[in-house]
């Protein structure tokens, strides 16, 4: 992931969906961003401050793509309350976070996983089907 790609990036209206790749990364990095932020040692102002910092900035790479969201990398720091620079620097970080972890986002915040069907390991439909009326058919005698 480039920085270039929230820079120079097209955003349509509305189009924040978990089915756009970019955006799934995007908030699993600022999940990402929060949960570090929440794990900060705050008992300095300094560290109060960059754990706000963070939590605010990350509010705003979640909101990247969508209709009200930021546009680019100035609109995130003016949301944080801080520089283009200190944005870089968290995105550069969430995106190591993100390469050691990967998304560890759960219930609804995760992303839909088509491809683990918890229905799977069941009989099917025809099964069950058979063994009910092997059941009635027990009865019957």
């Amino acid at each position: 992931m480039k920085i270039n790609e929230v820079t120079e990036g097209t955003v349509r209206p509305g189009y924040a969906t978990q089915d756009n790749p970019t955006t799934t990364k995007y908030a699993a990095i600022a999940f990402l961003l929060n949960d570090h932020a929440g794990k900060m040692d705050m008992k300095d102002d300094n560290q109060l401050k960059m754990s706000m910092t963070i939590n605010k900035v990350a509010a705003s790479i979640e909101k990247l793509n969508s209709y009200d969201g930021p546009k680019n990398l100035g609109d995130i720091a003016k949301a944080g309350d801080t520089t283009e620079k200190t944005v870089k620097l968290l995105l550069n970080f969430g995106n190591k976070l993100y390469d050691q972890k990967g998304d560890i986002r759960q219930g609804n915040d995760a992303p839909d996983d088509d491809t683990d069907n918890e229905f799977d390991d069941g009989p099917s439909d025809d099964e069950i089907a058979r063994q009910a009326d092997d059941r009635a058919s027990k009865r019957r005698r």
